[in-house]
């Protein structure tokens, strides 16, 4: 029976709330509380942060201001598996690094598991000019992972895209991911929402969680929000909430606009099943 219930949540979709860049140099500082609390509703299998959730300078220390991102955090890591990347700020100072979750650090590099799902982190937070030394370790990170495995890359700096790195690392990146049969590739870093699927794999640029250099809306309202990746096996699916978050080159197929009309009414209060 044990083997039964093990393999029907196996199979059974995995569901992953997005937190994107948190810097606290914005003009609406509660944009990220806004964003942990929509990220606790939606009751997610685990939770990944794409990295920058501290400023890493200012009057506040780095100290007081991981008190502050793990006061925040404290709603989702008390309650989901919690997975968090380094951005560059992150990294900015002395001490610096991922907020502490339940089971210690997360890690900046490493591979864990949700659900049968593994979840690589990809520390990118430094310098990425030297392409060669850049792809060995992404290749020394993937090389254990199994192609039969549903995965998903995260990795602060977009370094799939052009001019995120030292030339040829997108497409050394890429193809290290399609050799892998990586599922989704998860980044934030430049505050834009974006995603395409190119050779199998599902690319996304995630959009602010809340803090500084928020893109607007064409009425000039910032626009924080959380993605809900959904992992099944083999494919993945991306959308953001809330409704006003504006999505770089569309939806990736009809099933996502489906799923996304179903997480705006559970959003909202109403039954998503």
């Amino acid at each position: 029976m044990h083997a039964i219930v093990l393999a029907a949540l196996m199979a059974a979709p995995v569901r992953i709330a997005v937190l994107g860049d948190r810097t606290t140099g914005g003009d609406d500082t509660e944009a990220f509380g806004r964003c942990v609390s929509l990220a606790v509703s939606m009751r997610p299998d685990a939770v990944i942060s794409v990295g920058d959730l501290i400023e890493g300078s200012g009057p506040a220390g780095l100290e007081i201001q991981w008190a502050e991102a793990s006061a925040l955090l404290a709603p989702l890591v008390s309650s989901v598996p919690f997975f968090a990347t380094p951005g560059n700020h992150d990294a900015a100072g002395p001490g610096g690094g991922p907020v502490a979750t339940p089971s210690g650090p997360a890690p900046g590099i490493g591979v864990d598991t949700v659900m049968g799902v593994l979840i690589v982190s990809w520390d990118t937070s430094g310098d990425m000019d030297d392409t060669g030394a850049a792809l060995r370790g992404l290749d020394s990170l993937l090389s254990g992972i199994s192609p039969e495995s549903a995965s998903v890359l995260v990795t602060h700096r977009p370094c799939w895209l052009e001019g995120q790195g030292g030339p040829g690392l997108a497409g050394g990146v890429r193809a290290a991911a399609e050799r892998a049969d990586i599922e989704a590739v998860l980044s934030g870093h430049i505050h834009i929402l974006r995603t395409e699927r190119t050779g199998g794999v599902l690319y996304v640029s995630a959009g602010p969680s809340g803090g500084a250099s928020l893109p607007s809306s064409p009425t000039g309202a910032t626009l924080p929000q959380v993605g809900w990746l959904t992992v099944d096996r083999d494919s993945a699916s991306y959308v953001s909430l809330p409704e006003g978050a504006a999505l770089r080159g569309g939806f990736d197929s009809p099933g996502e606009a489906l799923l996304l009309g179903i997480l705006r009414r559970a959003a909202a209060g109403f039954p998503a099943d």
